[in-house]
């Protein structure tokens, strides 16, 4: 019997030796992939101009969903603008484990090189009942807020910035994976490589994006060769994919 059970050893390790080397020469590590201009990536996925709509998972599971729209200006500037709108239960380090709302839109700078020119978003709370609206300078990192409840402005750093105040939000975004206290920089740093990703058991070319922002980490994005955005890796931990990647569960368990 032992030579049966040298058998299943050598058939397995030519398995696994197998997978791999086709992981490796269909799927290389992201840095061996060839560049490309990641403004390019971004124009076609502008282009695309269809409703983006990614479900997100944390730990294998599903804990809420994401619009993305996008908008070019018809001005001579040439800006373009990526708005999104999110809901989902989300758990973050030192906030209770509740239902998010998201709103906010990305501002991209003209052609090509696309640069990131703000950051705009708000957040709807469950608990407590509050909405907090963020505005950042990419180039500066400097940011402005205003804090609501049932309507009312609690505070609003255009007109009352105190050092307190100031420093709670900050401490607030860095439970976002947003550290702004010393970020310093000139917007994200886009890197974009061309290479391949499996859809449905089928290999199809693809388009990867990473996106690095200082005090916010590093986002991968990826795109089909039509400028689809299929997969978000972002630097919480959290994945957001269309179901194009994969199938969420019916009925969706945060809604």
């Amino acid at each position: 019997m032992w030579f049966r059970s040298i058998g299943v050893c050598v058939i397995a390790f030519w398995a696994v030796m197998t997978a791999l080397l086709l992981r490796a020469v269909y799927f290389p590590a992201y840095e061996r992939l060839p560049k490309v201009d990641p403004g390019h990536v971004l124009e076609l996925f502008l282009e695309h101009r269809d409703v983006t709509h990614l479900f997100s998972y944390r730990d294998g599971k599903v804990v809420g969903d994401i619009m993305l729209t996008t908008q070019q200006f018809p001005n001579k500037d040439g800006r373009a603008k990526i708005g999104f709108a999110a809901a989902g239960a989300v758990e973050l380090p030192n906030l209770p484990k509740q239902k998010l709302n998201w709103r906010g839109a990305v501002t991209l700078g003209s052609k090509p090189g696309r640069k990131l020119q703000k950051i705009e978003f708000s957040v709807r709370f469950t608990n407590p009942a509050l909405t907090v609206g963020v505005e950042i300078d990419p180039a500066t990192m400097a940011f402005g807020y205003k804090v609501t409840q049932g309507g009312q402005v609690i505070t609003d750093s255009t007109t009352e910035a105190s050092p307190m105040g100031v420093a709670q939000m900050q401490m607030l975004m860095m439970a976002w994976g947003i550290n702004l206290s010393h970020a310093k920089g000139d917007g994200a740093r886009w890197d974009a490589r061309q290479g391949a990703v499996e859809i449905a058991g089928h290999r199809a070319g693809a388009y990867f994006v990473v996106m690095e922002m200082p005090g916010m980490g590093k986002a991968k994005l990826t795109f089909s060769e039509a400028g689809e955005l299929l997969v978000v890796e972002t630097p919480l931990g959290y994945e957001m994919l269309t179901e194009a990647m994969r199938q969420p569960p019916h009925p969706l368990p945060y809604q």
